[in-house]
């Protein structure tokens, strides 16, 4: 299941609230793929702007694509259009050799393509 908890941080004048969403087996083949698309929305509706740290458990790829399929979910919402090449590269550019496999890409495929069909309905 996924967990949470808020933090928050003072840096001289300023504080900043943290939320942390803990998602073990995220993203993972036995996890539902709605269950991904689920967290997506849920992320982006609790924090519609402004920064989100994102971790996981390995280092980069699971972090990586919750970003990928974060920003392409707010690109549908806004564009009605996606550009999944353009947010796999920017990822890619600040953190060279993230992508591990072809699968992380087909992932967020399958992910977009259920978030899609319930759009539709």
């Amino acid at each position: 299941g996924a967990g949470g908890g808020g933090s928050s941080a003072t840096r001289g004048p300023h504080t900043h609230s943290v939320e942390l969403v803990l998602c073990p087996n995220w993203p993972h083949q036995s996890v539902p793929v709605s269950n991904c698309v689920h967290l997506v929305d849920c992320v982006n509706k609790k924090i519609p702007s402004g920064p989100v740290v994102v971790v996981d458990s390995y280092g980069a790829t699971e972090a990586g694509i919750f970003c990928v399929l974060s920003s392409l979910v707010r690109q549908m919402d806004i564009e009605a259009t996606v550009d999944v090449f353009y947010w796999f590269k920017a990822v890619n550019l600040s953190r060279p050799g993230i992508w591990i496999s072809p699968d992380n890409i087909v992932f967020v495929y399958r992910v977009l393509s259920e978030l899609c069909s319930i759009h539709r309905s």
